[in-house]
Formats: structure tokens, sequence, C-alpha cells
């Protein structure tokens, strides 16, 4: 058995693949503001991960790039030795040989971010592109929170004098039903989807970094320095940028920025249509960023006041303790006294797996439920469900 991924061109912005899996079929869309490459090389990250996690091979009806080839391979083998639990397909594509550089521009995608608008900075004076993708952090299903986001990002690629392009893209849809944990193995082949489409027109993609060395949160990750460059092409780079800072230095960098303070977003809920909503914990972790540099009372898309009471019940996601310790440290490392802070954050690291389980089922009952039809709640808390037992064998295993 093996994926199949048949490739068409819509029009010269709009590409779709129809993926086969298990007998059934899978169609996959991405469309830009600007032209797309045509080849099958940038289905190759995706096809790869899809096909690790349905223990399948892969196949492409459509030539792709040798060292676009080569570097899957490597990338498949790498999050093996990550997940030994995933298969190592073999992939089966045309090849075509690498023609000559065309896009000369570099791109850096851009979210709104923290993380983002410290390496559009850092690298400010190369980058041409800003790349914006609506259907990773934000549902492609939920027009209204784009609308405000896209307007801030053409506000700021105009202010910089860069150009904005725009991409919508169904395919974490791919993903999710077919076993991909998003954060662990797919987001980062995601994001060379997209900027493998992009080699018309850009040279080098910059992928801002979520992590850092210093901070020893770079773990196995979708998205990771050792990881990010291996799906690059013949045509175009693929870098990670940021492992250089955590989060306070970051927020260091970019607090005197009138540009990143007037347009800093980071809230991936957006569940009543607001820029930040001020309560999530990444909003809230990013407010302690920003307020241990120094700089909160500046951002202008953030509340001002930290709330504590809030941070006492707010669900945290296992991935997002590390972001905690380094707020906690930081303000120890730097004196800064401030103890409901500190014992609220330390609270969230102290936390047991029970007590974490019941603020998570409170965040799902009283503040997804009023918002996500049943049905979907119902399939995401089977879903929480079949990650844990899996998590639970896992364990076992070892």
């Amino acid at each position: 058995m093996a994926v199949q991924a048949s490739i068409d061109l819509v029009e010269v912005n709009v590409i779709k693949s129809v993926f086969s899996i298990d007998g059934k079929h899978f169609t996959v869309q991405t469309s830009a503001n600007v032209s797309l490459d045509r080849s099958g090389t940038p289905w190759l990250p995706p096809g790869v991960v899809v096909a690790m996690t349905t223990e399948q091979d892969l196949e492409l009806d459509a030539p792709v790039d040798p060292a676009a080839l080569s570097g899957a391979e490597q990338a498949r083998d790498l999050l093996h030795s990550w997940y030994p639990q995933l298969h190592t397909p073999s992939v089966v594509a045309p090849v075509i040989s690498t023609s000559d550089r065309e896009g000369g521009g570099v791109g850096c995608f851009f979210s709104g971010g923290l993380d983002a608008f410290y390496s559009v900075l850092k690298n400010r004076a190369e980058i041409t592109h800003l790349i914006l993708v609506h259907g990773f952090d934000i549902d492609p299903r939920r027009p209204k929170p784009y609308e405000r986001i896209s307007a801030g990002a053409r506000e700021v690629a105009a202010e910089m004098g860069v150009e904005l392009i725009e991409i919508r893209t169904d395919l974490q849809f791919l993903h999710t039903r077919h076993g991909n944990n998003w954060g662990s193995t797919a987001h980062g082949a995601a994001l060379a989807h997209v900027a493998l489409l992009l080699s018309p027109h850009l040279r080098k993609v910059i992928v801002a970094a979520s992590g850092s060395y210093d901070t020893g949160n770079m773990t196995p990750h979708g998205s990771h320095p050792d990881l990010d460059p291996l799906w690059s092409s013949g045509n175009l780079e693929i870098v990670q940028d940021g492992t250089d800072a955590n989060r306070i230095d970051k927020a260091e960098a970019i607090k005197d920025s009138d540009l990143a303070m007037r347009h800093l977003r980071v809230c991936n809920l957006n569940w009543d249509g607001d820029y930040n909503c001020g309560k999530c914990e990444k909003c809230i972790r990013t407010m302690i960023n920003l307020y241990i540099a120094g700089g909160l009372e500046r951002c202008e898309t953030l509340p001002h006041t930290i709330p504590i009471e809030r941070m006492n019940r707010m669900h945290v996601t296992s991935g997002a303790f590390p972001f905690a310790k380094e707020n906690l440290d930081a303000m120890r490392a730097r004196g800064i006294h401030d103890a409901e802070l500190e014992a609220a954050l330390q609270r969230i690291l102290d936390r047991t797996p029970r007590e974490q389980r019941i603020l998570e089922y409170r965040w799902l009952l009283l503040e997804v439920a009023p918002r996500v039809p049943r049905v979907l709640i119902g399939l995401l808390v089977q879903r929480l469900r079949t990650i844990r037992a899996d998590r639970s064998s896992h364990s076992a295993q070892h």
C-alpha cells in the first residue's frame, strides 16, 4: 500500500493535490495572491509525514527536485530517530533536472507573533516578502479573525516597504485526519510546503524559531533547526532563525519598535474575533515576557495588567510548561520582585496530572463548548483520549 498524491494546477495561483489513502481520497488545496510552483516538490514534505503516520510508502505523479527528494529522505530519517514508532516510507516520484534559480527574494513567515516580529526586525535588511498563512493557526473556515490579521500584516508590510504574500490552505485537515500531531511532526512540513510553492519568487525562506538553545527547550519538534533546512530544494533554501534568543530576549528586542507594539498578535484562539483575547495561555505568557522586559505598557494589542486569578485556573498544555519556567527563571535572574506573579507561575509548574486534567476539561466545558458545536467537542474529547492512550502505551514500552 502507498499514499498516492496526484497534483493538479487549477490556476496559476491555485494548486491542489488529491491524496489516496487506504482507498479514500482527500483533496488539499493551496492558493495565493502570487503564482505557485507547479511541480511535485512542494508536496514532498506533507506527503512524507502522512506516509510515516499511515505506515505506507509515498508515490507522487508529478516530478520533484532531486535535492528536495534527498532532503526529504533525510528529514524522514531524522523524524524516525525522534519518533521510532513512525514508519520510514520509500518515496517514488519522477525526478526533474534542477533548473536555474528562479526567485531572488527572501521571505519570512509572519504571523504577527513575538517570534515572527523578532526574526523580521532582525533580518529586516534582507527580507523582501512577508508570508501570511490562513489555515495554520487560523482556521480557514473562520474568515472574520483572518480579515483583521491580514489588514494588520498589510500595514506592517507597507511600512517596511516589502511585499505581503497571502496563502490560504486546508492542508492541516489532511494531517489531523491521519493521526499527525501538528506540533510534534507536521508543522514544519506544512511550512515547507508553502515555502517551496513560492520558489518562483523566493530563493530563501526564514522560519521563526519558537525555541532557544539557552533555555534547553530545543526538544524534537515538527519545526526544528535541524529539521526545517532538510526540506529545502535546489532552488529554495529554508532556514530557521531565532534560536539564539529566548522569549524574554525577543520581547526585549522588539519592545522599542513602534511597528511591533502596534501590531503584535500572539493569540491563536480569537474566539470573538479579537486580535488578542488577553485571556489564553499564549496571550498571558507574552504579557509576562513583555512585563519582564519592561515593555508591556508600550504594547497596544495586549492588556497591561496580568490576570493572576485567571492564571490560577488557566488550562496550560504540556508544551507550554517550559515557557512558564522560562518566565519564572527570568524574573528571579533579573531580580524582579513580584510575589503574586511568581507564586502564580510556581503554582502552574507544581500542578499534578490530576489538576491538569480537571483544568483541561473545565476549559473544554466552559470555554470551548459554548463556541463550538457539540459534535466537534465530542471529536475533540475522543482525540484527547486517543493521544493519552498512545502516550501511556509508549511509556509502557519504555
